[in-house]
C-alpha cells in the first residue's frame, strides 16, 4: 500500500453533506498507514446550475466546492470538492450523426498555500429516455428517483450503480477522481520543478 503520509494534511474540508462524497474521500485517504485524520464535512453551494449541463461548468463547480470547504473551515489545510454533471457529445457511427447527454463527474482539491489540482473523466452514456428528461430540464438525481421509485439515489449507488447492476457505483467514481486529483499533490512533492 501507497504511503502518503507525508502528503496528506491531518484535517481536510469535503464541500459537500452527501454521505457518498464524503465516503470516497475517506476511503481514499483515510487508510491505516497514513496518520491520523479528520474529515469534515460542510454544505457549500457549488454555485453553477443544479444540474451542471457541460464539462466545464461541471469543474468549476468542483473548484467552487472545494475553495469554499476551505474557506468556510479554518482548521482544515484541504479543501476537496466532488460534481457531477451531464454534457453533449457529438459523433458519426456507421455513417449518421450521432447526439447523446453523457455524464462527467470532477474532483478539485486545494490547499492553503494556493494550489489546485484536478481530477475527472469516468464518462458514460446516459439512456435516451432519461437524456430526454435531462434536456427538457431535469436534474439527474431526481430523475433517477422518479425512475426507480426511490429517494435520493444519488447519495447510495447513483446512477451509474443502477445503470451497471452495481459494477461500478457513484462512490467508485469518485474514489478514483480523488485519486486522479491527488496525482498533482504527489507530483508536487516529487518534482516540484515540473509545476
Amino acid at each position: 500500500m501507497l504511503d502518503l503520509s507525508y502528503l496528506i494534511p491531518s484535517v481536510i474540508a469535503v464541500g459537500s453533506t452527501n454521505p457518498v462524497k464524503i465516503n470516497a474521500v475517506k476511503t481514499v485517504l483515510d487508510k491505516p498507514t497514513l496518520n491520523q485524520i479528520t474529515i469534515l464535512s460542510t454544505e457549500v453551494e457549488s454555485d453553477v446550475s443544479h444540474q451542471p449541463r457541460s464539462d466545464r461548468e461541471t469543474r468549476q463547480g468542483a473548484i467552487n466546492r472545494a475553495s469554499v470547504a476551505l474557506k468556510n473551515t479554518p482548521s482544515a489545510d484541504w479543501g476537496i470538492g466532488l460534481e457531477g454533471g451531464v454534457r453533449d457529445i457529438k459523433y458519426n457511427y456507421q455513417g449518421k450523426n450521432k447526439e447523446e447527454l453523457i455524464e462527467v463527474a470532477w474532483c478539485a482539491i486545494t490547499d492553503r498555500q494556493g494550489n489546485l489540482a484536478l481530477g475527472g473523466g469516468a464518462e458514460f452514456q446516459l439512456p435516451n429516455l432519461i437524456s430526454r428528461k435531462l434536456k427538457a430540464g431535469g436534474e439527474l438525481g431526481p430523475i433517477m428517483d422518479e425512475l426507480l421509485n426511490d429517494h435520493d439515489v444519488k447519495k447510495k449507488e447513483g446512477a451509474i450503480g443502477t445503470l451497471s447492476v452495481n459494477l461500478l457505483t457513484r462512490q467508485d467514481i469518485y474514489e478514483q477522481l480523488v485519486k486522479l486529483a491527488l496525482v498533482k499533490f504527489i507530483s508536487l512533492t516529487k518534482q516540484p520543478q515540473w509545476w
